[in-house]
């Protein structure tokens, strides 16, 4: 019989992962706890020690206690999942962001300005009344064990503690929860334990051998030609969990997160490039993009409202102006205009095509504000196995060459 996770087909859906989370950790579902024997049941989560040492070994707390109560809240404020413990008449405040499907982003602060979400959270605590005295911890749950983008000014540690975001995987989770399973345990924790080992245990074998996968790094299907393809594939076939679970982009961006690492590790000019990039998506596909310079429609300018970067996607580089709004805003007529009445569609189309860069400008106006140079490089961005060092080596060009061609684009417009 299917797990039941993956039989609703909720291994994309983060809010689910972070509901059973907080359902796994709170007292009100511990039939043994104290202040929550309401009724027999012959199930319950887990025992307090147990969901105590959980608690610690996801924050690699130390040392490891027993807490008196353990309470969860889910989205509290943005926050993904928000827990309150107590012992001895001393609480502490525990904060998960759980990134499933997508990276950490930039956020709306209260001034109109953008943060990092991981910053965002600690302001949060630490400007709630109740909160703010409290011990602090914070952890950031991801398939790939990314980094928080979060660092604390000398200004912000002098106003507040120090806190550091700790990073664990969904793997290393499913290792801690089993840990902790009783006999007891209700059944559902069994059941969503083998849903992430069996997540992660696919995530690794496709990492491993992303050319074996080509369904994945297909052309996104609609729902209707989709349900038609999974029909008519072989059961065997390996990509054939990430298509049910709708993971196809989720598992592109894990890869492009490995690619960029491999690619780092042999080219020293790429140093910078995991810090500065943001990994996205567009119309189902994984991209990267690379921010060279903020700047205005006259001119380099710091915080402006449009953006110089570097992208890629599916084995192109681009090096593309686009408005800072572009993903959040439909066809607005100012940004269109910023673009293609300054110095930038000018600067874009003047620009030597001879090696093989393809200028894409939409001028109607109507179309979103987005002008960019691309060029192929890579025709299978994920044959990592029939060709490993060529597809390196060729990322490696490819983004030295559009880092190049937007410095050479800067250079002119400063001149």
């Amino acid at each position: 019989m299917s797990n039941f996770f993956n039989a609703i087909g909720v291994a994309d859906m983060e809010k689910v992962h972070s509901a059973m989370i907080a359902w796994i950790l709170d007292d009100a579902n511990d039939r043994w706890h104290k202040n929550y024997v309401k009724v027999k049941t012959n199930f319950s989560t887990l025992p307090i020690d147990k969901r105590s040492e959980l608690l610690c070994e996801l924050f690699n707390a130390k040392p490891t206690r027993k807490f008196d109560t353990i309470r969860t809240h889910v989205e509290w404020n943005d926050i993904d999942i928000m827990i309150i413990t107590e012992k001895d008449n001393t609480k502490e405040i525990w904060v998960i962001e759980n990134k499933l499907k997508s990276s950490e982003h930039m956020s709306n602060d209260d001034n109109g300005g953008k943060l990092w979400q991981t910053e965002k959270y600690v302001r949060i605590i630490n400007t709630h009344y109740e909160y703010k005295n409290l011990d602090q911890h914070y952890l950031l749950l991801s398939l790939g064990g990314d980094k928080a983008r979060y660092s604390e000014t000398d200004e912000w540690k002098r106003k507040y503690n120090h806190h550091e975001w700790k990073s664990i995987t969904y793997k290393e989770m499913a290792k801690y929860l089993e840990n902790a399973i009783t006999q007891q345990s209700h059944t559902l924790i069994e059941e969503y334990l083998d849903a992430i080992k069996h997540l992660g245990e696919e995530l690794a074998n496709f990492l491993e051998n992303p050319y074996t996968y080509p369904d994945v790094f297909a052309p996104k299907k609609t729902k209707a030609n989709k349900a038609i393809f999974l029909s008519e594939l072989d059961n065997t076939t390996p990509s054939r969990y990430i298509l049910e679970n709708g993971l196809e982009t989720i598992f592109q961006k894990q890869w492009l997160k490995k690619l960029v690492e491999i690619a780092m590790n042999n080219d020293n000019n790429l140093s910078d490039l995991y810090d500065k990039m943001i990994i996205d998506e567009d119309r189902g596909a994984a991209e990267f993009d690379y921010t060279i310079k903020e700047l205005d429609e006259n001119g380099v300018k710091q915080d402006g409202e449009l953006m110089l970067q570097v992208q890629f996607q599916t084995g192109t580089f681009k090096v593309v102006v686009i408005h800072k709004k572009y993903r959040e805003t439909e066809n607005d007529p100012k940004h269109h205009a910023m673009i293609y009445k300054g110095v930038w569609h000018e600067f874009f189309k003047n620009i030597d095509k001879n090696d093989g860069w393809t200028l894409w400008a939409k001028e109607q106006e109507g179309k979103k504000a987005r002008i960019s140079l691309t060029k192929k490089y890579i025709p299978k961005w994920y044959d990592y196995g029939k060709g490993r060092e060529e597809v390196i080596s060729r990322f490696i060009e490819g983004f030295n060459n559009a880092k190049q061609l937007a410095e050479d684009i800067l250079k002119k417009v400063d001149n």
